[in-house]
């Protein structure tokens, strides 16, 4: 393996200055762990596996998800620099998710054991674990009301109400590269009536679609 340390100083000093990873009790982890480089489309953690390794994002981008035996996947989350993943090993149990490099990937990887005695020295890293995984039940209890509660179109726009920033302009653009595979895999539904939902919202003036982002003009309809 490689030495961390010219890494994360090349990545968060230099070129990132503003990622959480500046954070002292992140920073100080990410040096006990070892470098491992992903490339585009590999998976890091499968579903089902056993295994005791945290992992810290120094650059790229990867997505927890589920797939079926049929190939349609469901996906929980999105996650880059300066965030990290693998927390849920700490009770030993099976992955609950896989996660896979959506692009080139770098991760500090550490075992469960190292983090534990992270704890001791950073007890507010402690903290900030327990906090993280609250919200993380708070949003899957969310998506789980609204797989049961909520029809297609509510789910998506519930989806752009989360990932959508003003742009400036007076307009909100949601920048994350999403086709409509994407979109049905993060709302539970078919490609087919993702694809019909936005050609409406398109058609209605609400939105705009290229092949890199979504541009949306105006409030979305509560209900459709």
């Amino acid at each position: 393996s490689l030495s961390i340390w010219p890494l994360i100083m090349e990545t968060t000093v230099k070129e990132l200055p503003g990622l959480p990873l500046a954070r002292k009790s992140l920073r100080m982890l990410a040096y006990k762990g070892v470098v491992r480089r992903y490339p585009r489309g590999s998976t890091i953690i499968r579903e089902g596996d056993t295994g005791d390794e945290f992992y810290i994002i120094l650059a790229g981008t990867v997505q927890a998800f589920s797939r079926d035996s049929s190939g349609r996947e469901v996906i929980f989350s999105t996650q880059s620099a300066g965030e990290y993943f693998g927390e849920m090993a700490l009770d030993g149990g099976a992955r609950s998710a896989s996660v896979k490099a959506v692009e080139a990937t770098i991760c500090s990887v550490l075992t469960c054991r190292t983090l534990e005695a992270h704890f001791a020295e950073f007890p507010e890293f402690a903290a900030e674990l327990i906090s993280r995984l609250i919200h993380r039940v708070r949003v899957l209890t969310k998506t789980t009301r609204g797989l049961a509660l909520l029809g297609v179109y509510r789910r998506i726009s519930d989806l752009f109400e989360r990932l959508a920033v003003p742009d400036g302009n007076g307009h909100r653009v949601i920048s994350e590269r999403l086709t409509h595979q994407k979109i049905a895999a993060y709302v539970g539904a078919s490609r087919e009536m993702v694809s019909k939902v936005l050609k409406e919202l398109t058609v209605g003036g609400y939105l705009t679609t290229t092949e890199r982002k979504i541009v949306i003009l105006k409030s979305l309809p509560p209900g459709w």
